[in-house]
């Protein structure tokens, strides 16, 4: 019987746990879709205190703002000081874009 109370106990956390992560997530995502910045990378980093992520700091037209490269699976590899960046309202993704013209798409994971 305590066994089954056990497990029984632990199903109902891990799903609290599931509906809360996910809860989290949702509201990361729309945050992040309604966000619009167009911009210089001046800064790429990875930060010791936030768990080694990468970061962009960004030069705007309203003044300088960070973004958390991370989020942008692999763009911190890509980008280079000096690329344009650009996040276009309601979408997930961001456009890193070269002086020679190329450029490329990163979704967010």
């Amino acid at each position: 019987m305590k066994a089954k109370l056990f497990i029984l106990i632990v199903t109902i956390v891990a799903i609290m746990i599931y509906f809360f992560i996910s809860l989290v997530n949702e509201s990361s995502k729309k945050s992040v879709k309604e966000d619009f910045y167009r911009g210089v990378i001046t800064g790429i980093y990875q930060e010791p205190m936030k768990h080694n992520m990468y970061f962009f700091d960004i030069h705007t037209n309203d003044g300088e703002t960070g973004e958390t490269a991370s989020f942008w699976r692999h763009s911190w590899k890509y980008a280079s000081v000096g690329d344009s960046i650009i996040k276009p309202p309601d979408t997930l993704m961001i456009i890193i874009k070269k002086p020679d013209g190329s450029s490329k798409e990163f979704f967010y994971h």
